[in-house]
């Protein structure tokens, strides 16, 4: 069934372009997560969960 759903495909070009985009993403996902955003920041954030009071306390 998916060999007849794409026998007559001809926009070869979108399914590279579709891909590309993907792909970018993925890198710019990556690149921001482990070189643009510094340790001391995860670090705080990781933190978080274990600070004593906060707004759902009561």
């Amino acid at each position: 069934m998916l060999r007849q759903a794409f026998a007559y495909f001809s926009d070869a070009h979108l399914t590279v372009l579709g891909f590309l985009l993907f792909f970018g993403t993925f890198l710019g996902v990556l690149i921001w997560t482990f070189m643009v955003q510094e340790t001391s920041f995860y670090q705080q954030l990781s933190m978080q969960p274990l600070k004593d009071g906060g707004e759902n306390e009561p």
